[in-house]
């Protein structure tokens, strides 16, 4: 029996989960992988019961980035379909960016290539101690260009640059020092500080969260004035300051 690139879920709390789970395959990127991702994303960011996103894997390797053996036929092959390959992991990763809820990244296991544009593109990342990340690509004669905006926005251009241009792996307490994890924890603490993360986001207002995604260092002070007008006036503010002044719990909480 053939195992699925990836498994789908919804618990009663409203937290999806897409696990990667083709270990034997280090779940590669492959471009079947892409497609039915990025399906999956589209549908669970109009699903109305997700409250939050949690990305994960099986196997000793988080993501070890693109298929290789693809890439080799697709840098053979046509050219459009090279270019629309490109285009469909492009979209895999503005769609993981820019999901309406809050994202969290569990990181398992070794990270290479376009693996590091999944974690760059979740919201908060939990990793364990003793994984390794590679931007791997300049030894294969490539380059990181799919998944630069997303790492740039992470590390900085300059820890970028040096990180696609000297290849080498670096461990995961450099990566937590980088920004590029948020939580570090010893392996066999990694489900429960997961658990941790979730609590926190779901005591947050999911109309709010969605507000803070959209948020970004180019907004002008008339902009940002005029969402705070429009979220104090929303119902779910105002339950929110309610409850707080109350001393009690709101509702989504």
């Amino acid at each position: 029996m053939t195992v699925p690139w990836f498994m789908e879920e919804i618990d009663e709390r409203g937290v999806a989960r897409l696990t990667l789970t083709r270990a034997d395959e280090h779940n590669r990127l492959s471009a079947q992988l892409i497609l039915e991702l990025s399906a999956a994303l589209n549908g669970l960011a109009h699903d109305e019961r997700v409250r939050v996103l949690v990305l994960a894997a099986r196997g000793t390797t988080f993501c070890a980035g693109a298929d290789l053996q693809e890439m080799l036929f697709s840098g053979k092959g046509d050219r459009k379909e090279n270019l629309d390959d490109a285009r469909a992991f492009s979209e895999l990763m503005h769609d993981l960016s820019v999901f309406p809820k809050p994202v969290v990244g569990v990181v398992q296991g070794n990270v290479y290539g376009g693996g590091l544009g999944l974690v760059a593109c979740c919201d908060i990342a939990v990793c364990a101690e003793g994984v390794s990340f590679q931007l791997s690509e300049v030894r294969l004669g490539l380059i990181p260009a799919v998944i630069a905006p997303y790492v740039i926005n992470r590390i900085g251009p300059g820890h970028f640059r040096c990180k696609a241009l000297l290849g080498e792996a670096f461990d995961a307490r450099e990566a937590f020092g980088l920004g590029l994890v948020h939580k570090l924890v010893p392996y066999e603490d990694l489900r429960s500080a997961t658990g941790r993360v979730l609590e926190s986001l779901l005591r947050g207002g999911p109309q709010a969260q969605t507000r803070i995604k959209q948020l970004n260092e180019n907004l002008s002070s008339a902009e940002t004035a005029r969402l705070l007008a429009d979220i104090r006036t929303s119902g779910e503010a105002q339950e929110g300051m309610q409850a707080f002044r109350d001393r009690q719990e709101p509702d989504w909480s």
